[in-house]
């Protein structure tokens, strides 16, 4: 008996479900969509002898590229650079 029932009822959800469904595809108004106005981009066309005179009247100087680092000495043994924050060793333990 219990199992007719429940067949019964699943039977009335699955209707009333799509029922709602339908009432919603069928019955909710559409928004109408707009078209986007166009709109006018500006655009200011430079010769293609000198970049550099798009951006500024008077372009800074590039900087100079950084000199490359010397190679350590084989003879002085690398050591590691430690932070100056580091945080020191503990104390050992009192002696019991």
């Amino acid at each position: 008996m219990a199992r007719s029932g429940l067949r019964f009822w699943a039977t009335v959800s699955a209707a009333l479900h799509a029922l709602i469904a339908l009432l919603l595809l069928i019955g909710l108004p559409k928004p109408e969509l707009q078209e986007p106005q166009e709109q006018a981009i500006t655009v200011e066309l430079m010769p293609a002898d000198n970049p550099q005179l798009a951006q500024a009247p008077n372009p800074l100087p590039l900087p100079a590229p950084p000199a490359p680092e010397q190679a350590p000495d084989a003879t002085q043994p690398v050591t590691p650079d430690l932070p100056q924050s580091a945080t020191p060793t503990p104390p050992p333990p009192p002696p019991p």
